[in-house]
């Protein structure tokens, strides 16, 4: 039995499963590292013995992670947003959440951008699909000031791009 073959065995294709292992990935993709990246990095610090992981893997490791933390990150949301409120006290946001306590949408603006809103009035906005971990439309809402400066009113996250989520958010 060859090395290469060995590796092909259920029994040392378990890393990706081990707590090492899983720790390791989900540090690579705090730091900000893409499950590609992670992938790269975890095959070059692997001992001989150990199968190569992939990309997959990682995905599948991040993904469980998230799901076991979701709550936290939501609580970090809005103590972030209670926090600059205390300094802001124009702060807005708006949390609509699920049958289950999930974030489906979440708005927020600032004071001086609500301020900015009042005196010019003229929005776009533009449902900016999916560029964040959370697979959730991110709406910037934008307009232009008297010098012809773009200027952020607010944002939004979005459950989807349904008639009935606009209407929610408007």
């Amino acid at each position: 039995m060859t090395p290469t073959k060995v590796m092909k065995h259920r029994s040392h294709n378990n890393f990706h499963r081990s707590i090492e292992g899983k720790s390791l990935m989900v540090q690579f993709g705090q730091a900000g590292l893409k499950p590609s990246q992670i992938k790269n990095v975890v095959n070059t610090m692997k001992t001989s013995n150990v199968a190569y992981v992939t990309s997959k893997q990682c995905v599948n490791v991040l993904s469980e992670h998230r799901k076991q933390h979701r709550r936290k990150e939501l609580y970090g949301l809005i103590k972030h947003f209670q926090d600059k409120t205390l300094v802001d006290s124009d702060q807005y946001f708006v949390l609509d959440l699920s049958d289950d306590g999930y974030p489906r949408n979440i708005f927020w603006a600032n004071g001086r951008s609500r301020d900015a809103y009042t005196k010019i009035r003229d929005v776009v906005f533009d449902v900016t699909y999916m560029t964040n971990k959370f697979k959730m439309p991110f709406t910037p809402f934008t307009g232009v000031n008297h010098q012809t400066q773009s200027i952020l009113f607010g944002g939004a996250l979005l459950e989807n791009e349904k008639e009935e989520t606009f209407e929610l958010l408007f």
